[in-house]
């Protein structure tokens, strides 16, 4: 018989990180299509552990994974320019994680995501 354990869940605690960008992978939900970022933190006591963040396929001027990618390139895009998200994972960013509560519980999660500067 298969037997599943529940473990517990200490959310990272919130402030700033270097992490690096391990994938952006697309995802479904009963809303839709969106994107699911995740990075590894390289820093700190919470070195190793891995924290997430998701965002919409928008990538219009005022979307969040926009403003993401525009912020590690240090630059706007251009009009028409495409950017593989191959082009991005395994480079080292700036993350923000805050502690957001829900249905009575605490997640960690990406709030803004910054070019890395030593």
């Amino acid at each position: 018989m298969t037997l599943f354990t529940a473990e517990d869940y200490e959310p990272l605690p919130p402030g700033l990180y270097v992490g690096r960008l391990l994938d952006v992978e697309p995802r479904e939900s009963a809303n839709g299509e969106y994107r699911r970022w995740s990075w590894e933190v390289l820093d700190g006591p919470e070195t190793g552990r891995t924290v997430f963040a998701n965002t919409s396929t928008n990538f219009g001027p005022q979307a969040k994974a926009r403003r993401w990618v525009e912020n590690v390139l240090g630059r706007e895009l251009e009009a028409g320019e495409q950017i593989g998200v191959e082009d991005l994972v395994g480079d080292k960013h700036h993350v923000m994680v805050e502690n957001v509560k829900r249905d009575g519980r605490t997640f960690d999660n990406v709030s803004a995501v910054h070019k890395y500067r030593e």
